[in-house]
């Protein structure tokens, strides 16, 4: 039934029943026809119609004979009448405090739709049904039983086409138009009256889409303030928050195909939502007072609450810190500008601030965060630009590709948030579009899901210093002095680059490997890259214009628990993918998988080592070419195994500044190790991704149990020892190597003597002299198990990142 979206859940429904509906009436007119030369009257060979075409249809269906309507077809009809009724109510009230002759027009044409869906219901006996089907008629269903019954539907209307009437009558498949409306899509179907119903349609869009902005906003906001107070690891509530953002998106997409170009903006949503509100004068656009200090001495009142669950004040700022920027477009704020926001007090405490006092902190925090964020962006090409002889036209520059200077080879890197950075870059560079304060062509480049996405950069620090939303207001807290957001990502790049550092090395010693990555450059650049700008912006604000949050350089990270969070998932992915690219080449986790099992199936070991074997459930697939451990015959699939591993290197190019590094570190090409993880599938997905669990017989299906359902799995991944992005593998690849090369000790001691003793430096041939049962494979494969027991490195606790 709900998809989270009320205009959604409108349309869907309302599509499906104009489907159903002219399709069983093209049906019924083919059917009785008696002669095939005869032209068919009354078909519908387009899925748009008029009232009256509804009408009619509905009285040719009603009154054919042997013709009964499928139920679906009835609840979809009673949910598409609840969700024009509770828009014609909000217009009913409007009509009353603010009557003029388009409400009353808006509110007549709501009225005439009501009224000829209830007449359909009636007609086609949905009264005689809900007396029939009382309990079926209140059940519960999803947007995965509409696409079903949507699916058996079209599916039994094709072969019909293709075969001829039920009657034996052959003029449907010979009917161009029947055809043609075949083709259609559910895309395809809409009602259409007359101008007034695209701005009600648009007014049912923007109220549903703001119902659905405010639960996602509470949501996200709820997920920072498990941050700062109980923990919660920010990688979570960053992934979370970045999959919030692309359901406001995917929503933003979904309902504003209906409408011309220009109402996807989010200026023009909010003005539309906000004609809808009782309040409506306090809340448009034309009353934010973006460039003053309003006075909000009372900031519970219901015109600020609804300001504040728009997103009001957050996009006035976004807009603000634009018009600001283009003034000198050279990184450094306006004079009036930089004197305001020498005011910011960082630490203000907002639990005795006026309402004025912090909305005005806010948006100062706001604007010093947008200038660091696109200085640090444009670093190389700004530090370029500070001769005024190499003046470039920054409007024309492409931002998406960031081509080092040749002054100035060092690119920036923003971790976690570059997309964002590049198109508020991008927008700030541009032309200056507005003219004095009207700022309509600057307004319409700012879609929804990008407000959205500034407003969850900001709560998450707001939330950190106490202050967020309820359902009654503002609620105002005490502050979490204490916690450092960018503590977990330094402690995490410090692990990476140590880690990478010792194993680069192992991977050059003979004695530990007989042939180095032929990757290791491009492994060694990228942590370079990481180590360089992952956390940190200070080398920017030692060369360029000083940083907003001064004398601290690091502000942009130190003061965004939502950038660190961001960061640390993206440096957590970039580890996970250059060690499966490693593991994909190097033999030596194979090697000690397949020791392991053989040590555990043959009674060498009495327990299996819980890393291991979390490893090998892990990656079944990778470690064992038929995805079956064996028990037996341990041998049988290892040279294909390994004869399948990568070899060449990533790409003939060298890694830089203006690398892609996630598209560059693609798995695709692995031939065994090609898993991703949660938070990877998310983070590829274009928009928010479906739950594995997508029915329910639950009703209340909808953007919140989603959530949880990914969120679960998004916990999972990041702190559950067994998942994938709570592992340290480049520790484990090293661990690996070390028992390896300690077997020589172990197989001095062994009781049998051996012919494979004083060669073990040859992993691959010992592995496979030990798999194949050679002579002294017992000797050998004690020690083995004795060099597993004795490592104190694959031990599940010593390999997690928490």
């Amino acid at each position: 039934m709900s998809t989270g979206n009320g205009y959604l859940d409108y349309k869907r429904d309302t599509k499906c029943f104009l489907h159903w509906l002219g399709s069983t009436n093209n049906q019924i007119i083919s059917s009785a026809s008696t002669d095939p030369q005869l032209p068919l009257t009354g078909l519908k060979s387009s899925g748009k119609f008029t009232l009256k075409d509804i009408t009619e249809m509905v009285k040719r269906v009603s009154q054919a004979p042997k013709h009964e309507t499928p139920s679906m077809i009835f609840r979809l009809l009673r949910w598409s009448i609840k969700g024009r009724k509770a828009a014609h109510a909000r217009h009913v009230k409007k009509v009353a405090e603010r009557p003029d002759q388009e409400t009353e027009k808006s509110n007549t044409s709501h009225k005439n739709f009501i009224d000829c869906l209830e007449s359909a219901f009636e007609s086609l006996g949905g009264l005689e049904w809900q007396i029939q089907h009382e309990k079926e008629a209140d059940k519960p269903y999803t947007k995965v039983d509409v696409e079903e019954f949507h699916n058996r539907f079209a599916a039994l209307q094709g072969s019909q086409i293709g075969s001829g009437s039920s009657s034996g009558n052959t003029s449907s498949t010979s009917s161009p138009i029947i055809e043609s409306f075949g083709a259609l899509s559910l895309g395809d179907f809409r009602i259409v009256e007359d101008d007034n119903e695209l701005e009600l349609d648009y007014s049912m869009a923007a109220d549903s889409m703001f119902e659905e902005w405010k639960c996602l906003r509470a949501y996200v906001q709820d997920l920072w303030h498990q941050v700062a107070y109980r923990n919660l690891n920010s990688a979570i509530a960053a992934t979370m928050s970045e999959i919030a953002i692309k359901m406001v998106k995917k929503t933003e997409l979904n309902i504003f195909v209906d409408f011309p170009n220009g109402y996807d903006a989010f200026e023009k949503v909010m003005n539309k939502f906000a004609e809808n509100e009782e309040n409506a004068h306090e809340v448009s656009s034309a009353n934010l007072q973006t460039d003053s200090t309003a006075d909000s001495s009372d900031a519970n009142a219901p015109d600020d609450i609804a300001k504040e669950m728009m997103s009001g004040h957050t996009y006035a700022d976004f807009l603000d810190f634009f018009k600001d920027f283009q003034k000198n477009q050279n990184g450094r704020p306006s004079k009036k500008m930089a004197k305001r926001l020498k005011t910011w007090n960082s630490h203000l405490d907002l639990r005795v601030a006026s309402d004025a006092e912090r909305i005005e902190c806010r948006r100062l925090y706001t604007m010093k965060w947008l200038y660091d964020l696109v200085n640090v962006y444009a670093y190389t090409v700004l530090n370029s630009n500070l001769r005024p002889d190499n003046q470039k036209a920054y409007r024309e520059q492409d931002w998406t590709d960031k081509i080092p200077h040749e002054d100035n080879k060092d690119l920036s890197r923003l971790f976690g948030c570059e997309e964002f950075a590049c198109f508020v870059t991008t927008l700030a560079m541009s032309k200056p579009a507005y003219h004095g304060d009207n700022s309509s062509e600057l307004s319409r480049r700012i879609d929804p899901h990008r407000v959205f996405q500034l407003q969850s950069i900001v709560d998450s620090f707001m939330v950190s210093r106490g202050w967020s939303l309820g359902p009654e207001g503002h609620i105002v807290s005490s502050i979490v002095s204490t916690v450092q957001f960018s503590s977990d990502l330094g402690r995490l790049l410090g692990i990476f680059t140590r880690g990478a550092e010792w194993l680069s090395r192992a991977l050059m010693v003979p004695a530990f490997s007989s042939a180095p990555s032929c990757n290791q450059d491009a492994f060694d650049r990228i942590f370079a890259i990481m180590e360089a700008w992952m956390g940190n912006s200070e080398r920017v604000f030692d060369s360029a214009a000083a940083s907003q949050f001064a004398p601290s350089k690091n502000g942009l990270w130190d003061y965004s628990p939502f950038l660190c969070g961001a960061g640390l998932a993206e440096g957590l992915e970039l580890v996970y993918r250059m060690s499966m690219l490693l593991w994909d080449e190097i033999p030596h986790p194979t090697l000690v998988i397949h020791l392991h099992n053989m040590c555990v199936k043959k009674g060498y070991l009495e327990q299996p080592l819980d890393l291991l074997q979390a490893l090998e459930n892990t990656f079944t697939a990778a470690f064992y070419k038929t995805s079956i451990v064996p028990d037996q015959d341990f041998h049988r699939q290892f040279p294909q195994l390994l004869a399948m591993g990568r070899r060449e290197s990533l790409q003939p190019g060298p890694v830089d500044q203006s690398t892609n590094l996630l598209n560059f570190l693609s798995l695709e090409n692995n031939t065994r190790f090609k898993k991703l993880s949660n938070s990877m599938y998310h983070r590829e997905s274009k928009y928010a991704p479906k739950p594995k669990t997508t029915k329910t017989n639950n009703s209340d299906q909808d953007q919140f149990l989603t959530l949880q359902i990914l969120q679960s799995g998004v916990e999972e991944d990041f702190i559950d020892p067994d998942r994938l992005s709570n592992r340290n593998y480049l520790s484990i690849t090293l661990a690996c190597m070390m028992v390896l090369h300690d077997l020589n000790d172990y197989l001095g001691n062994a009781e049998n003597g051996n012919p494979m003793r004083g060669r073990a430096s040859d992993w691959v041939e010992l592995t496979e002299w030990i798999l194949q049962e050679e002579e002294g494979w017992e000797g050998c494969l004690e020690a083995v198990a004795r060099a597993l027991e004795n490592s104190k490195q694959l031990v599940v606790e010593q390999q997690s990142y928490w």
